[in-house]
């Protein structure tokens, strides 16, 4: 029981209330027409990301592009299951990251030169 009892845990501990999940912005969920996955701080990013696949398959780019977002803006860095949905758009992601490092690595070489 020990991992269903941490998950259920984290989620007790940070659910919102309904009055406190009213007052929250479309734009801080990350399914902001369903008003679902709130993204307010760095334990509800990762429980979005934990959550992905409950997600309905039409919303699940637009919850990625919110969970990066925030991924971002709270600095985190997540450790994502192959096994989760939400891991190709964070791969890809990732491999962007990569990619700009590189380039700017490479402009430094070539300045500095």
């Amino acid at each position: 029981m020990g991992i269903y009892k941490e998950i259920l845990d984290s989620i007790q501990e940070k659910a919102l209330s309904s009055k406190d999940r009213k007052k929250l912005e479309d734009s801080d969920f990350g399914v902001p027409e369903l008003r679902k996955y709130p993204l307010t701080d760095k334990e509800h990013v990762t429980l979005a990301i934990r959550y992905f696949d409950k997600c309905p398959k039409e919303y699940q780019p637009e919850l990625a592009k919110n969970i990066i977002k925030k991924i971002k803006e709270y600095d985190i860095h997540p450790k994502v299951s192959p096994d989760n949905g939400f891991y190709q758009y964070y791969k890809d992601y990732m491999n962007e990251m990569a990619d700009y490092d590189n380039f700017c690595k490479f402009i430094l070489e070539v300045t500095s030169k």
